[in-house]
């Protein structure tokens, strides 16, 4: 995570889990140093203001953590979306573009013992039932992505095709 004590990072989770999204906003506010180690908390910051409908701060808080990481792939897909969803797709192309060149190594799956205990264990404990389904899913959420900027930038290409021959390719 970023720079909070786990305390906060507890404080953090249960905020969002709330849908109290201006306490998690403090909570991440507090551990910024103003350093290049902010990034990620800024990305989150920015993913605190989208859920909670302000597009502004958002986009605003998700560039400043490009300002400090220029590659967080968090912060890329974030304005991305952003910009896909108010139909600037000549803006939108440059990021999911970006996005693509940034897009993080598969993480290592969760070992099947793991997966098996946790399973056991959610017969006993009402708090993890689901959560190995949870950990099968770790990443999936950015292989969605993946497939999804895939086919926008197929689509991107064929309704506003480029005759210079200027347009990066995906390797």
């Amino acid at each position: 995570m970023f720079n909070i004590s786990f305390k906060n990072q507890l404080a953090l989770a249960r905020h969002i889990g709330r849908n109290d999204f201006d306490r998690a906003i403090q909570t991440i506010s507090r551990g910024l140093t103003k350093t290049d180690t902010d990034a990620p908390g800024l990305a989150m910051i920015a993913q605190c203001h989208l859920w909670a409908g302000r597009e502004e701060q958002a986009l605003a808080s998700a560039q400043e953590a490009l300002r400090y990481e220029p590659r967080n792939f968090d912060a890329i897909k974030l304005v991305a979306w952003i910009f896909v969803n108010r139909s600037e797709h000549d803006t939108a192309v440059k990021f999911v573009r970006a996005g693509l060149e940034n897009f993080p190594s598969p993480s290592t799956p969760v070992p099947r013992f793991y997966l098996w205990l946790v399973r056991v264990l959610g017969r006993v404990s009402r708090r993890l039932r689901g959560a190995e389904n949870r950990l099968r899913n770790l990443g999936k959420s950015n292989r969605d992505w993946y497939d999804w900027a895939r086919k926008y930038l197929g689509w991107y290409d064929q309704t506003y095709p480029d005759d210079r021959g200027q347009r990066p390719t995906i390797h």
